[in-house]
Parts: structure tokens; C-alpha cells; sequence
């Protein structure tokens, strides 16, 4: 399993939304997530390596009204929240090939990078920390 297809399958545990693996270029995809050309390897004294990269998950919501945005205020918010207490309560998948992961954290909260036609696109990004042992 890679990295991002285990993001995935985590995020979609809360049960709120489907998430696309690869944006379609004309915004069909409502809950979508791509990695970022960021990564942070750190060499471990037992000969594994851990790796940190950062994921962008873009979130569309529809706020045509005042109580509508107080409603993804909130999702947005327990949202956040269900993230940060994943790495306690949940354990991860497992990724295969001597990889596993040791932590998922937001990065950096939401912001509204589009609106359109009621709906207000979010971003926010996602921090996975694995570990790798490395191949003889």
C-alpha cells in the first residue's frame, strides 16, 4: 500500500466523505488529495530511516448561507480535531516493504482557496511520518 492510498483509507474512516487520490483537473472531485514536493528523512541509529512528507487535502463545501457556514466551520473544526487524535485511537494500516507509520497531523489549518457557486473550496496539509528500514 503507498503512503497516500493509507492516508486515504484513514480519512475516509470517519465515514463523512469519499476522498479522490488524483484531482480531476476540472474540480469535479469534491474531497481530493496530492503530495507536495516536500519530504525530511532523518537516519535512525538502527539502520531505519524515517521519512516525513506533506500531503494537500483540498475539501469543497457548500456555503450559500450564514448557517451553512457556521455548519462547515464546524466540520471543518472536527475535522481538524478527528485528525489529531487519529495517531492516538487508531492504529494505522500497514503499509508493507519494512514502512509503517508513526504519526498523521495537520500541517497547517484550513483556509478557503475558491468559491464558486455556493460552494467554497478548503485546503489544509497533512504531515504522515513513517518509518522505512532499508533493503539489504
Amino acid at each position: 500500500m503507498t503512503v497516500s492510498q493509507a492516508i486515504v483509507t484513514l480519512l475516509s474512516g470517519n465515514g463523512k466523505f469519499e476522498i479522490d487520490k488524483v484531482h480531476a483537473l476540472d474540480g469535479a472531485d469534491q474531497n481530493g488529495l496530492s503530495r507536495k514536493p516536500e519530504r525530511e528523512v532523518k537516519n535512525l541509529i538502527d539502520g531505519t530511516y524515517e521519512i516525513t512528507e506533506q500531503y494537500s487535502f483540498t475539501a469543497k463545501q457548500k456555503v450559500s448561507a450564514g448557517t451553512e457556514r457556521m455548519e462547515t466551520d464546524a466540520w471543518l473544526e472536527e475535522f481538524i480535531y478527528w485528525v489529531d487524535d487519529t495517531s492516538y485511537y487508531n492504529d494505522f494500516p500497514e503499509l508493507g516493504s519494512g514502512r509503517n507509520i508513526v504519526s498523521m497531523e495537520i500541517a497547517k489549518a484550513s483556509c478557503s482557496i475558491a468559491a464558486e457557486d455556493n460552494e467554497t473550496t478548503y485546503q489544509m496539509s497533512l504531515s504522515v511520518t513513517y518509518t522505512r528500514e532499508r533493503e539489504d
